[in-house]
């Protein structure tokens, strides 16, 4: 139905298209497919939003990026999360081109929050870095697989939220049955606003969404915040980045000798600048 879907929408047959795609999503829903659920619930997205209905599309990519959350929690480590959001990274950046489209700047930001915190945050808490054993048969793993049936299912955003709590609960259960430690708490994406709070007036968080369909920077400083649409692609973004580090390499580092002993420092005088250069690397990266 996904197939047929595309082929109706190729032809701009967008009412057939729909019709195939719900079937489709009534059908993985039927069986429980966790992996294609989320794909097909954002290619309706898309169809809803070429029919300028942009509301019920952002409401379908949450649902599909909620099913996205639910299908991290079986992750075997933060590499095979970083993974599953690679390989679908796709729905997360159409969601943030209509956010951008509507100029919905704390909504975009969220959006690429969501995206890149969960396994930012699972690396940062990890002080050994070791995966997490398979599934095993466990009541938590069975409340897990019962739970994310129910995610597949649920078409309100209460409940769904609701289960995916319910979620990371039984995630930190079956790390207390496997013997390893727990996160004790959920990593929620902060808001916009409270990013603004902590920055220093003269800091500037930027954050990049790169796409070869089209690529974005969003700018948060203490006062304001802004979203700009890029007009160099992929390839041509990293050799700036790569180019604007080594500027800033060459211009701070020295060498200090000490005997037959070397160090490199940067001067006190560039420190911030320095913590610029990496938080730009950073956010592209």
């Amino acid at each position: 139905m996904f197939e047929l879907a595309s082929v109706y929408s190729t032809e701009n047959r967008l009412d057939f298209a729909e019709e195939s795609l719900r079937q489709g999503i009534a059908a993985s829903r039927k069986i429980g497919d966790r992996f294609f659920l989320p794909r097909d619930l954002a290619a309706l997205a898309e169809i809803k939003d070429r029919q300028d209905e942009p509301e019920a599309a952002d409401a379908l990519y949450e649902q599909a990026t909620d099913v996205l959350d639910g299908l991290l929690v079986n992750s075997a480590s933060p590499d095979a999360k970083s993974s599953i959001v690679a390989a679908m990274s796709d729905i997360y950046i159409r969601h943030f081109a209509l956010a951008v489209r509507l100029r919905r700047t704390s909504k975009a930001f969220a959006i690429v929050e969501r995206a890149r915190g969960r396994t930012a945050a699972d690396l940062l808490r990890a002080s050994v870095h070791r995966p997490i054993e398979a599934p095993n048969g466990t009541s938590a793993d069975r409340a897990i697989t019962n739970l994310q049936l129910r995610l597949l299912h649920s078409v309100s955003v209460a409940e769904r939220k609701e289960i995916l709590a319910d979620l990371f609960d039984a995630e930190q259960k079956r790390f207390l049955e496997g013997g390893t430690q727990s996160s004790r708490s959920a990593a929620h994406p902060i808001g916009i606003s409270d990013l603004r709070r902590v920055l220093h007036p003269d800091e500037l968080l930027l954050e990049y969404v790169v796409s070869d369909a089209g690529s974005y920077c969003l700018a948060v400083s203490q006062s304001h915040s802004a979203l700009i649409r890029l007009t160099k692609g992929r390839a041509a973004l990293e050799r700036a980045v790569r180019s604007y580090l080594s500027a800033v390499h060459r211009s701070m580092v020295r060498t200090v000798s000490f005997g037959s002993f070397s160090a490199r420092a940067a001067s006190p005088s560039h420190s911030r600048k320095m913590r610029a250069a990496w938080l730009f690397f950073w956010t592209v990266g």
